[in-house]
């Protein structure tokens, strides 16, 4: 995987169906979904679990998009 060139930006404007990457090292995919909870935030997919993941940051967090190529997915 390979890191964009477009650096760290907050999870409320990256694209829905991004992977992306933390500043913690989380590896994830932003869903075109929103939280309506008290705490609205992208209803993002980690990569390692499948789990529905929640950031302290909610929107703000800082994320950087990555690239996935076919290579690097495993079947």
């Amino acid at each position: 995987m390979s890191h964009s060139l477009k650096g760290w930006v907050r999870l409320v404007n990256l694209r829905s169906g991004a992977v992306f990457v933390t500043r913690d090292g989380i590896l994830a995919v932003k869903t075109e979904y929103r939280y309506t909870s008290h705490n609205p935030q992208p209803m993002c997919i980690l990569l390692d679990s499948g789990q529905y993941a929640h950031f302290p940051g909610l929107d703000r967090e800082w994320v950087m998009e990555i690239e996935v190529t076919a290579s690097e997915v495993l079947l």
